[in-house]
């Protein structure tokens, strides 16, 4: 898939588009070996990324529309959707107004887990 590695001041940043979203970013560019398979390209996927990243982090106000697709299964999407939810600049916790908000019942440890488990960071 076509991928692009941003430098970044937190360090460099993979990321991995399918062409019409995108489906990976990670710090850690091993952890999205199988996903990058072939040389760093471009697509405008990937060149909005960059662009919306680098306004960012370059402290100007951006409103991210980049089209992302996590692949997940149905529970990790929930909670993926939910935590796009939070407005830029707050914090919710995993307890209850998190899972309602992720509409999953389950205790807070599962939901965690499931968190840390996106390829994205």
């Amino acid at each position: 898939m076509p991928h692009a590695t941003l430098d970044t001041p937190l360090g460099p940043l993979r990321l991995v588009s399918d062409g019409e979203a995108l489906t990976a970013a990670s710090f850690d560019p091993v952890r999205l070996d199988a996903e990058a398979d072939g040389p760093e390209g471009a697509d405008a996927i990937l060149d909005a990324a960059r662009r919306q990243l680098a306004a960012y982090f370059d402290g100007e106000p951006v409103a991210f529309d980049v089209p992302v697709r996590p692949g997940g299964t149905p529970f990790q999407e929930r909670v993926w959707a939910a935590l796009r939810e939070i407005p830029h600049g707050a914090t919710l916790s995993y307890g209850a107004d998190g899972r309602r908000r992720s509409g999953c019942p389950e205790p807070r440890r599962p939901s965690a887990r499931r968190t840390g488990r996106t390829r994205w960071p």
